[in-house]
């Protein structure tokens, strides 16, 4: 028998990347970011004009990192 999830089990999260709340996606350190974004990520060429903008808001994992004390973590 399978299991229905009611309307309150569904957690959203805000991506990194979009700033959308969804549902599906990955956790990386502490970071959610969703399946399209990650989709998108996997398939983009340094030369797509949104690229600097991810690199960007990929930076932000390594900020959090910096900021919880961890001041040795590589550029």
């Amino acid at each position: 028998m399978s299991h229905l999830l009611k309307k309150e089990d569904v957690q959203l999260n805000d991506c990194l990347i979009c700033s959308s709340a969804k549902e599906r996606g990955i956790h990386v350190i502490g970071s959610f970011i969703c399946e399209e974004c990650e989709r998108k990520m996997v398939q983009m060429n340094v030369e797509d004009h949104s690229y600097s903008l991810i690199v960007n808001r990929l930076g932000k994992i390594r900020d959090r990192l910096r900021q919880e004390g961890n001041g040795e973590v590589q550029s």
